[in-house]
């Protein structure tokens, strides 16, 4: 801009946020006076210094913009689309040793969903700097700061039967005339802890106890049984000239071994001990400070706000909503400033005339949160759990937040994440470059099919545009680092050794590969090692057919396979069932000739039997094959049966080793999809492979040693037909 101020630019980053805090850091140097006395002739429109959408006094322009966002009548000489999201580094993250710093956890890690379960960690994105951060609070007080992609579960009404959805933090800011609502979560399931003190001894000393000595204060009448309660639990009782208070035997030399004396506070041991632990300590301090009404209203009283405040936490570690307040008494002594929590949960005192009180409570007790911007930057990261609904815990208030690795972890079950960004692309930015214009692609690898990967793609398959790629592999070919000075080779190997594999080949080396997330892998297939088919037993035919004319880019494919027996791997002479793939065919097609291939694939292969998938113009073949006398079983998927379930389904019979290939081209291309899939381009021989496979397990055919054995098969038949 300093050379040519008559040219414009559009700058995209991930978020429009990040757009325009690029856009005010570039207009803000560009008015600088270093910059003037280096760049005479560039200087900004006075009425025009928006941030993100600044215009110069040649009639240049700077234009920030999220992905995703509309370009429309704007022309770009100098197009810079930036990398594409997360919890802030520093949150807390409950897990089976306590709480973690997000940027401390590993792949493989356990965290906590809202079950109180442990699950865990699949993924981990990079960290990511100086992103625009939100305050989300929750009604009781926890906040979490988060960037604006992170997802939140959310349900957009008060009414308890309304569905969740996911949206981002950046959707929560408008405002609303009820709050939005997240799901509620259960009690965590924390292992036993070994405890210096009674759980139910310490709560009790913390509401009413002496802070210098092993001494209670308590009402008479509460007396005998509050002195019992110590007993049962090994701690021997003393009268005391104070009819309000006794005195508890060793107590105090616990109290000094756990820094307890002259320090009152519930130790972090407390807080992530076991439900039954964390129950007891609660009982303990309702049995002192605390009350329930008649209606089950349970409230704990203490004048020490961090006291009180960490009920909070152990309320919310027990699966609780509960709400903080503060108010002003005034006695024989003057005023004073008390803290009250109150929350509903049954048997949370072991008092007989408060225990009696309290009631089970279910619904109501989801949280609501409010959210803002804090003007403020800061570095994220986020993590991906194995949980199917990709909820977790986060923050010492136990937040249910969600997996926000976006792009990266969504499209590992579902690829076609990248191509709503390159329709983007392609159908906005791409068309906004003025003639003789330039793009810039700033990224990190995530995928073949990311944006760089089908830009390239593109470019090579229409020998259109010429890029050069720069890549900066973490480790160069030489064996090198690239930049030893911060990246040390052996830290280096130890991230290769942590990371899983795709990661580390997409983000650090530049080499994003399709099969590192493969459900079967290429080594599983075997090769057979002759042109001459084995004599088999029953033949199936399957077909995965594409729609007509609504997606003309898909193919219909079918796959011809062939159960046999071969000898046992345990060389013992006896055989098993193996499958065998005797031909591979796809093309796209209308579907007149769909049919007429169908029909010629049956007469050449004269199959036992052909399955066929009843969807977009398998629904009319299946018809139309019927109609013929061609025995055609039809496969309908039931919710939730996606390609990748089916495919995991039989991924088992594969690492078998005893499904085979022949040495063919078209065998490979087969196998090459499988492999690559779900990252890959096409899936039609997958869906149709899956079907096969899933279909003679069915029948009893083929099976692993961790199937129920079969008492009766209902295939039977032959083949001749050879490659």
């Amino acid at each position: 801009m300093g050379q040519f101020p008559n040219k414009k630019v559009i700058q995209c980053s991930h978020t429009a946020e990040l757009a325009v805090g690029f856009g005010r850091k570039v207009r803000n140097l560009v008015d600088t006076e270093v910059y003037h006395n280096v760049f005479p002739n560039l200087v900004l429109q006075a009425d025009s210094k928006a941030a993100g959408r600044w215009n110069t006094s040649k009639q240049g322009d700077y234009f920030a913009i999220g992905v995703g966002g509309a370009v429309t009548g704007k022309g770009a000489d100098l197009l810079v689309i930036d990398d594409p999201h997360a919890l802030e580094v520093n949150t807390l993250i409950p897990t089976m040793n306590g709480f973690v710093r997000i940027e401390d956890l590993k792949v493989g890690d356990y965290v906590f969903d809202p079950d109180g379960e442990p699950v865990k960690i699949t993924h981990k994105s990079p960290v990511y700097k100086d992103r625009e951060l939100y305050e989300v609070k929750t009604f009781d007080g926890e906040i979490i700061l988060a960037d604006a992609k992170h997802l939140w579960n959310v349900r957009t009404s008060t009414r308890i039967n309304d569905p969740y959805n996911n949206l981002k933090t950046e959707d929560l800011v408008k405002p609303r005339s009820s709050p939005f609502m997240i799901p509620r979560h259960s009690a965590v399931q924390y292992d036993v802890a070994e405890l210096p003190v009674d759980p139910w001894v310490l709560g009790a000393w913390l509401g009413d106890g002496t802070s210098s000595q092993g001494r209670m204060t308590a009402h008479p009448d509460d007396a005998v049984f509050m002195r019992n309660e110590f007993m049962r639990r090994g701690y021997e009782t003393t009268d005391l000239v104070d009819k309000f208070s006794f005195g508890v035997s060793k107590l105090r030399e616990d109290l000094i071994h756990a820094d307890l004396l002259n320090n009152k506070h519930i130790p972090e041991v407390y807080l992530t001990a076991s439900f039954h632990q964390r129950m007891d300590l609660l009982c303990g301090l309702m049995d002192t400070d605390g009350n329930v009404t008649e209606k089950g209203q349970c409230a704990f009283h203490n004048k020490d706000e961090a006291l009180v405040g960490q009920v909070v936490e152990l309320l919310h570690s027990l699966g609780r909503k509960c709400q903080k307040r503060s108010y002003v008494t005034h006695g024989n002594f003057g005023s004073c400033i008390m803290h009250r929590v109150t929350f509903k949960l049954k048997d949370c005192a072991l008092m007989p005339r408060k225990r009696m009180r309290t009631k089970t409570t279910h619904d109501k007790q989801h949280r609501s949160i409010t959210v803002k911007k804090t003007e403020r930057t800061g570095d994220v990261q986020c993590i991906t759990v194995e949980g199917p609904d990709g909820l977790f815990l986060a923050g010492r208030g136990y937040v249910v937040t969600h997996n926000s690795e976006q792009e990266a972890a969504m499209a590992e079950t579902n690829p076609d994440i990248y191509d709503k960004t390159y329709e983007w692309y392609t159908s906005g930015p791409r068309q906004r470059l003025q003639p003789g214009g330039a793009i810039v692609i700033v990224a990190t690898r995530w995928s073949k099919r990311d944006l760089v990967g089908q830009v390239l793609k593109a470019a090579a398959q229409r020998s259109g545009e010429e890029w050069e790629v720069i890549e900066f592999p973490a480790i160069l070919p030489s064996g090198n680092p690239l930049w030893p000075q911060f990246w040390p080779m052996k830290e280096l190997e130890a991230l290769r050794a942590e990371l899983p594999n795709s990661k580390w080949m997409a983000q650090y080396q530049q080499q994003p590969t399709s099969e590192t997330s493969a459900i079967v892998k290429r080594e599983w297939w075997k090769v057979w090692p002759t042109n001459r088919p084995p004599k088999c037993e029953f033949v199936l035919q399957s077909w995965d057919t594409a729609f007509e004319k609504t997606q003309r880019a898909d193919y219909s494919a079918a796959t011809t396979w062939g159960v046999f027996y071969h000898e046992d791997r345990d060389g013992d002479g006896s055989t098993q069932a193996n499958i065998i793939l005797l031909n591979a065919f796809r093309e796209r097609m209308e579907f007149p000739r769909l049919k007429q291939k169908a029909i010629e694939h049956y007469r050449e292969w004269e199959p036992d039997s052909v399955i066929i998938e009843k969807k977009a113009s398998g629904a009319p073949l299946i018809y139309e094959l019927r109609a013929m006398g061609i025995p055609v079983q039809e496969f309908t998927p039931s919710r939730g049966n996606d390609k990748i379930s089916r495919l995991n389904a039989v991924s088992d019979v594969f690492a078998s080793g005893r499904i085979w290939v022949p040495n063919t081209h078209w065998a490979e291309e087969v196998v090459n999809e499988v492999a690559e899939f779900p990252s890959g381009e096409h899936d039609d021989y997958v869906d149709s492979t899956s079907m096969a496979i899933a279909r003679f397990r069915k029948g009893g055919y083929i099976g692993t040693n961790l199937d129920e054995p079969e008492e009766e098969k209902y295939f039977g038949g032959r083949s001749k037909k050879y490659y």
